[in-house]
């Protein structure tokens, strides 16, 4: 079974920052994920925004998450 895909709305409130802060992060290909086919939007799983919280030293995100 496929893991479930965390949307930007999903990310801002774990990572407790401006949605337009998650896109740049998309946008710039720092998170990486993919675009939804239905609406566009920026989709990922929690275990690629968990190495990208540990690629930039995000810990107390991290340490929130589990």
């Amino acid at each position: 079974m496929p893991e479930p895909m965390l949307t930007v709305d999903d990310i801002k409130e774990i990572c407790d920052v401006p949605r337009r802060t998650v896109t740049k992060w998309f946008d710039a290909d720092r998170l990486k994920g993919e675009r939804d086919l239905n609406t566009f939007e920026w989709q990922t799983t929690r275990a690629k925004l968990v190495l990208f919280l540990e690629e930039y030293n995000f810990v107390d995100i991290l340490e929130n998450m589990e």
